[in-house]
């Protein structure tokens, strides 16, 4: 949206190269077992794994959404990466970076909500 919508960074955005990883967010569902309804039989069609037979369109590729379970919402991340330009060590160390970040951000989100006593 950067660099495609906005006019004030798009200028910007343009004069550098294609980013090299995609980012999903497919949105926040109901775990199907505890909502009223289910994947249909071809479930596969909602399937966030590459498609083996297509050419990959960025080095890497994050796919993630969130399910509502019983303990609590969870963060699911699916990566795809090109073998040939990255290694699976390298995509491991930036997801578990990626999820160290978004659990400090918890954190601090905890911290900034956290009743505070009065005192007089």
């Amino acid at each position: 949206l950067l660099r495609r919508l906005n006019p004030a960074t798009g200028p910007l955005l343009a004069e550098l190269a294609e980013p090299q990883i995609e980012f999903n967010y497919m949105g926040r569902f109901d775990r199907p077992a505890a909502a009223d309804w289910s994947y249909a039989a071809e479930e596969d069609a909602a399937d966030l794994d590459a498609d083996t037979g297509m050419p990959m369109s960025h080095a890497l590729t994050l796919n993630a959404l969130t399910e509502d379970r019983p303990e609590g919402p969870e963060l699911s991340a699916h990566w795809v990466y090109a073998a040939g330009l990255l290694t699976e060590d390298a995509v491991r160390e930036l997801a578990e970076t990626w999820f160290r970040a978004l659990e400090a951000v918890v954190a601090r989100a905890d911290e900034l909500n956290r009743p505070t006593a009065l005192t007089e």
